[in-house]
């Protein structure tokens, strides 16, 4: 559990910049130069990298970034902004929710999300009123931070949207819809304990992670582990007070 916390990545020159800018393009950049600017944009936003908060999509023939939960759930931390739903209502078969967002500073903002109900019932139907609910929250967080970028929540609705996945610390951005890789025997009963472990503390965290096999910890995803420390060391530091 010793390794670095934060992707090395080179420097993100003028021409880089550039680049991104006029085209709105990021397929243009090598992979060294998609950590750089990866790794810029979250250090501007005050953002951990190795969260993964962001996601590549290509759009229109462009490779754009798109704010994934891990985005606008830091966002709300790091910035203290209060949410709060201010309406729900069902319009001609739609179910449409205001989010409204509130930060120290006093500025006020407000979005909303609709999700077709359509026909749809039981189980299905409160999914639905459930991801209406977190998409105007998450929009009005990107609203109110002045980032005018697409969620997650919006981009299976989009027609001919290609999601991929992005490795931070190598700069490749893989197809979403590629066949996962097979995790190694024992994984899930390996990373329960991960899970169990962290609520005790770092020091029963780092027990746990000793036991793993190497291919054990080589499966295990690099944000999943950052959040596992962080819970770890919360818990240490509950203690300590």
């Amino acid at each position: 559990m010793s390794e670095a916390l934060t992707p090395h990545a080179p420097p993100l020159d003028h021409a880089i910049l550039e680049r991104v800018l006029l085209h709105g393009d990021l397929r243009q950049l090598s992979p060294a130069q998609k950590t750089a600017y990866y790794v810029k944009v979250c250090d501007t936003l005050g953002l951990n990298p190795l969260t993964q908060p962001f996601a590549y999509i290509v759009l229109n023939g462009k490779e754009v970034l798109y704010a994934k939960r891990e985005a606008t759930e830091q966002l709300r931390f790091i910035r203290s902004i209060s949410v709060k739903i201010t309406s729900r209502e069902v319009i001609e078969g739609c179910y449409v929710v205001t989010a409204s967002a509130t930060m120290p500073s006093g500025r006020v903002d407000e979005s909303t999300g609709v999700v077709a109900l359509e026909s749809s019932k039981g189980e299905n139907r409160a999914n639905l009123m459930m991801k209406c609910e977190t998409k105007a929250k998450r929009r009005v967080t990107l609203s109110i931070c002045g980032l005018g970028m697409l969620d997650e929540t919006e981009v299976a609705s989009i027609p001919g949207a290609k999601p991929e996945s992005f490795s931070p610390e190598t700069g490749e951005v893989f197809d979403a819809t590629t066949e996962p890789v097979a995790l190694p025997p024992g994984y899930a009963e390996w990373l329960a304990q991960m899970e169990r472990a962290a609520e005790q503390g770092t020091t029963a965290l780092r027990a746990v992670w000793k036991d793993g096999t190497p291919a054990q910890r080589s499966a295990m995803p690099v944000s999943v582990r950052d959040r596992l420390k962080q819970q770890a060391t919360r818990v240490g530091d509950a203690s300590a007070a």
